[in-house]
């Protein structure tokens, strides 16, 4: 009976040390190089920090679209996955390739002008930013034409 506790309590021993990160010489310079490889982020700075637009009174059917400008600030490649609208009548285009760091772009939103009175919308990008996700807002008044 002690020899099988004694060859649990080592095996249990091996496989801890398994898991067990290796540890370097290197000290402050690993800690500096670990932290420089974490920093490598793709940064969505947008155009006068504008993620809403209002389109003010516009005509019932009339499409309306606003181009929201950003550039990639980050050191990385900044990739937009995939892009969520909060409804059918609003409808984004953006760029498919990755931005790289230092590189402009820009996402238009196109609201077809479909509803009653005033309005919101979002689109939701999914990116590989530090936040994952940015959200853009467009308002309005839609109104009846004259």
């Amino acid at each position: 009976m002690k020899k099988v506790l004694l060859l649990i309590v080592a095996l249990g021993l091996t496989v801890s040390m398994c898991g067990a990160e290796p540890q370097s010489k290197g000290g402050k310079k690993d800690a500096q190089m670990t932290e420089v490889k974490k920093e490598k982020r793709a940064i969505m700075a947008w155009e006068r920090n504008a993620r809403k637009w209002d389109f003010g009174d516009i005509e019932r059917g009339k499409k309306v679209s606003h181009v929201f400008k950003f550039k990639n600030t980050g050191n990385a490649p900044l990739i937009i996955a995939d892009v969520a609208t909060s409804c059918g009548c609003t409808m984004p285009e953006y760029p498919r390739e990755p931005i790289m760091p230092g590189q402009e772009s820009q996402v238009k939103v196109t609201f077809n002008g479909e509803g009653w009175d005033r309005f919101t919308k979002s689109v939701t990008l999914t990116v590989n930013t530090r936040e994952g996700r940015e959200i853009l807002y467009i308002t309005g008044n839609i109104v009846d034409s004259k």
